[in-house]
């Protein structure tokens, strides 16, 4: 019936999609406010910034909201038909499998390390070369928006046209926003 397909299949699909979608957005936040951190870290506390504020702005705004939001309308952890023919699927709501601390502090940790990645990777790459301090800033930026492209996509179960779509509009629209040829020193 209407109610309990409602019900069973869609109430299903919305905890793990706010479970992941969530999941998603502190584990891009951490490693937003961690790249920061190191920053500040390696550059005496300065408080001098090299990522573009253009960037800074956009970035949680335009760069990394619209995916989890189509992730989070498009997701399907499981295909209707396995839904509906199986109660003891509907268990991972009650047994808060999909949500709970160890998953928290888990993309707490990938925050954490994937930032570490990026920023100490492009800093020691670019550490002793003529290139501008904007120019590290763009590959900082850079990596940090790969790996949140990256990581969604591998989170996602249900891989379809929209969500393909979308993750090349993202990119395109960052390389268009922020080109590297006028930050590269000749």
């Amino acid at each position: 019936s209407f109610v309990s397909r409602l019900i069973l299949l869609r109430g299903h699909w919305n905890y793990a999609r706010i479970a992941n979608v969530m999941l998603y957005f502190f584990f891009k936040n951490i490693q937003n406010v961690m790249i920061n951190f190191f920053i500040q870290t390696t550059n005496g506390w300065s408080c001098g910034f090299p990522i573009n504020t253009n960037y800074s702005v956009l970035y949680p705004v335009i760069f990394t909201s619209l995916q989890p939001i189509i992730f989070g309308v498009m997701e399907q952890d499981r295909v209707e038909k396995e839904l509906l023919a199986g109660s003891n699927l509907y268990e991972d709501g009650r047994n808060e499998t999909l949500y709970n601390s160890k998953q928290f502090i888990f993309n707490i940790v990938d925050g954490v390390w994937q930032a570490a990645v990026c920023y100490l990777i492009t800093h020691l790459l670019i550490i002793d070369s003529p290139n501008t301090t904007q120019y590290l800033g763009f590959v900082i930026a850079s990596a940090m928006f790969t790996s949140n492209v990256a990581h969604l996509m591998l989170e996602t179960r249900y891989m379809n046209v929209v969500m393909i779509n979308n993750s090349t509009c993202r990119l395109h629209s960052f390389c268009r926003l922020f080109p590297s040829h006028r930050l590269v020193t000749d």
